[in-house]
């Protein structure tokens, strides 16, 4: 292990990466502006973590990494989810042979606080995922598909900078209703239906989000306290929580076929 956190370190020296039996690195607070070339080196490596340093982008060597598990890298200065070479973009996910490697074994990746515009959809290669984490990016684009990490459980991603939603004029509507997980994970169609819907509230009054295969009661919509209807049918719900009981003029809650166990006392 090692571990250097809230130094004046500006640059690691080659021969750190001669460190090969390393397999936890942490140095925070920092000011890292650049990793060593061959930091592909540390093959044994399972948890990095560089938070709050002011790296841009990752070297090549990284995705020989093929051990890492946790890569904590928020509060940098990234604009790629990528290693660049020679102003080509390489994912760090599987990719060709020509570039063997790819960090396949990872599970838990903190990219947020950053300034990266793009997922690359080579993500979803990342299957073994259960923790993805890039809110307070500058995202625009993001691939379908992402509901091929089902082992993911934690996702954070901004949307109101993609694209897709800009097409919709959105501008006078409140995007603090964050679209919920399951959502997201559905790619980009299902996420502007999902606005779209959001945009007919604020006309009728009632929301419809049936059979989006939601897990969980969607509280990101508790702040629209005007809802008169709101029908959550044929999804996979298993509990409602208490806090529904903040839509005091709910006139109409739909939860037929969903998987419920407990009912909230209303």
């Amino acid at each position: 292990t090692f571990q250097a956190d809230s130094t004046f370190i500006q640059s690691l020296p080659k021969e750190f990466c001669y460190l090969t039996l390393l397999t936890e690195i942490s140095i925070t607070k920092s000011r890292i502006a650049i990793l060593p070339h061959d930091v592909g080196n540390l093959v044994l490596l399972t948890n990095l973590q560089l938070v709050e340093n002011a790296i841009q982008e990752l070297p090549l060597s990284f995705t020989q990494l093929t051990s890492l598990t946790t890569f904590n890298i928020r509060h940098n200065r990234l604009k790629l989810l990528a290693v660049n070479i020679g102003g080509n973009e390489i994912s760090l996910g599987p990719f060709a042979t020509l570039y063997s490697g790819g960090l396949q074994k990872l599970t838990n990746l903190d990219v947020s606080f950053n300034k990266i515009k793009e997922i690359p959809r080579s993500i979803l290669s990342m299957t073994r995922l259960k923790s993805l984490q890039m809110d307070n990016n500058e995202v625009h684009t993001m691939p379908d598909g992402l509901k091929r990490l089902k082992e993911c459980d934690t996702l954070t991603i901004d949307v109101q900078n993609l694209t897709v939603l800009k097409r919709l004029n959105l501008a006078d509507m409140n995007l603090s209703v964050a679209p919920p997980r399951e959502i997201v994970m559905r790619g980009n169609e299902t996420l502007v239906s999902f606005f779209k819907k959001l945009q007919s509230v604020q006309k009728t009054n009632r929301l419809f989000l049936d059979g989006l295969g939601l897990r969980h009661f969607p509280e990101e919509i508790l702040v629209m306290t005007d809802l008169l209807t709101l029908s959550l049918a044929n999804n996979n719900i298993t509990e409602v929580t208490q806090k529904i009981t903040r839509l005091m003029d709910l006139e109409i809650l739909d939860l037929k076929r969903n998987e419920l166990q407990i009912l909230p006392n209303m």
